[in-house]
């Protein structure tokens, strides 16, 4: 359920109580922050402040996540 939406900053979802299929959702909270500077994104990627970095698009990029020990670095979506 939609907690809380910040344009340009964050959208916050919260587990929906009353959901139909007992034990799901399995996450009571997903905060999806916005993050403009590649860099930052980056930084929070290695600090374990962020979860997911969806298009990394250089090679250097990749390479700098995939020397990050407990990072999963895929193509598969």
């Amino acid at each position: 359920m939609l907690e809380s939406f910040t344009p340009g900053e964050a959208t916050i979802l919260k587990k929906n109580p009353n959901f139909l299929r007992e034990g799901y959702p399995k996450l009571d909270e997903i905060i999806i922050r916005i993050v403009k500077d590649q860099n930052a994104l980056m930084i929070a990627m290695e600090n374990g402040e962020a979860d997911m970095f969806p298009f990394i698009t250089t090679s250097t990029g990749i390479k700098r996540m995939e020397a990050v020990d407990w990072l999963e670095v895929t193509d598969q979506g």
